[in-house]
C-alpha cells in the first residue's frame, strides 16, 4: 500500500473508493494495521513540528519522509535486539527448567525416591504407593518398591506371600512386578499374585498383564490365571472360576457356585485352622453365597445349614461330615 494514499486516508482527503480500499488493506492482516499506526505517530511528530505559525503541507510531507525513514531504520535493528532477548529468556528457562527438577527431588516426600520396604505379619497391611496405586499384602507377605527418581518404569520386587495390585494407569510408566524370575508387566489394571516357595501363581482380576518368565511370554486377561513352578520348568495358564483369592482384599468370601473342597480349602487358609472333608462325595458339593469375615465357626455353622451336612471340632481340627 502507497504510504501517500494512507496519509491522505488519514487526513480524510481520499474518496469513498479509496477509503474503501484502505479500510480493506487494514483488516487483511494485523501487520497492516501496525504500520499505519507507525505513519500515524510519525505524521504527527511531522506535522506538528510546523506549527504554530502556518500549516505548510508539503513540508510536513518532507520531514514526514524522513521520520518515517527513521523508524523503518529502528524497525529493522530491533528484531537483532529482539533475538538477543529471546537467547538469554532460553538460557534463564533451562536454568529454571533444572532447579524445578531438583526442587522436586529435594522437598518431594522421601519414599517417592529412596524406595520403601512393606512386610505385614500376622495381618492383612494396606497402602497407597506414591504414583497411586493401593497394595494389599497378605499375611506374611513383603514388597520392594524401587526408587522413581527419573525413572521411566515403575519397579516392584515381590519376596513372599500373597499381594494384590490394583494399579494406577500412567501409560508412560509401566508398572513391573518381580517375582524371582518372573516379570509382571501392566499400564493399569488389578491381580494377585501369589507365591508359594519357588511356584508364583498371577491371577487377574481386570484389565490386561504381561506375564514373562524365561523365554515364556503371555498376555492375560480378566479371570485368567498363569501358574509358574521353576522346579518342573512348567508355566501353565488357565481360568479362574471364582474371585475367592480376593478375600483378604474384600473382607469377605464371595461364592458362585464355588464347590465345597475349594471353600474349605480357603477358610483354613484364611483362618489358619484345619479343615476336612470326611467324606469324597461332598467335596463336589457347591456353594452361592457371600459370607463376611465373621468367626470361622459362625461361617461353618451356616455352610452346614446349607449343605444339610455336620460340622464338628475334633482336636482343633474342622470335620465336615
Amino acid at each position: 500500500m502507497n504510504d501517500e494514499i494512507l496519509v491522505k486516508y488519514m487526513l480524510g482527503e481520499s474518496d469513498a473508493e479509496a477509503q474503501q480500499v484502505v479500510q480493506d488493506w487494514l483488516a487483511g492482516n494485523p501487520e497492516n494495521e501496525r504500520h499505519y499506526q507507525q505513519l500515524q505517530a510519525a505524521w504527527k511528530l511531522s506535522h506538528d513540528a510546523a506549527m504554530p505559525a502556518h500549516r505548510d503541507s508539503d513540508a510536513a510531507w518532507e520531514r514526514f519522509k524522513g521520520r518515517l525513514a527513521e523508524q523503518q531504520r529502528q524497525t529493522r535493528l530491533r528484531p537483532t535486539v529482539t533475538m538477543r532477548w529471546m537467547r538469554v529468556a532460553a538460557i534463564l528457562l533451562a536454568f529454571l527448567s533444572v532447579g524445578a527438577i531438583l526442587y522436586g527431588v529435594l522437598y518431594t516426600p522421601a519414599e517417592r525416591f529412596v524406595g520403601k520396604d512393606l512386610a505385614s505379619t500376622h495381618a492383612v497391611l494396606r497402602d497407597t504407593l506414591p504414583d497411586g496405586t493401593v497394595v494389599t499384602l497378605n499375611k506374611g507377605s513383603s514388597i520392594h518398591v524401587a526408587p522413581t527418581a527419573l525413572a521411566r518404569r515403575r519397579l516392584v520386587s515381590m519376596g513372599a506371600g500373597e499381594v494384590f495390585f490394583d494399579v494406577a494407569r500412567n501409560e508412560s510408566k509401566p508398572f513391573e512386578v518381580t517375582v524371582g524370575d518372573t516379570r509382571i508387566t501392566v499400564l493399569g489394571t488389578s491381580f494377585n499374585i501369589r507365591k508359594m516357595g519357588d511356584r508364583v501363581a498371577v491371577t487377574v482380576s481386570s484389565g490386561r498383564v504381561r506375564v514373562q518368565y524365561g523365554t515364556w511370554v503371555r498376555q492375560l486377561g480378566a479371570g485368567q490365571r498363569a501358574v509358574i513352578n521353576p522346579d518342573d520348568d512348567i508355566f501353565v495358564v488357565d481360568r479362574v472360576e471364582d474371585s475367592l483369592y480376593q478375600y483378604y482384599v474384600e473382607n469377605r468370601f464371595v461364592l458362585k457356585n464355588t464347590s465345597l473342597r475349594r471353600v474349605a480349602e480357603v477358610l483354613s487358609e484364611a483362618y489358619g485352622q484345619p479343615i476336612r472333608i470326611e467324606r469324597p462325595e461332598l467335596e463336589n458339593l457347591t456353594l452361592t453365597a457371600t459370607y463376611e469375615r465373621d468367626s470361622l465357626e459362625q461361617i461353618l455353622h451356616v455352610v452346614a445349614e446349607t449343605l444339610a451336612v455336620t460340622v464338628v471340632n475334633e482336636g482343633g481340627t474342622w470335620v465336615i461330615r
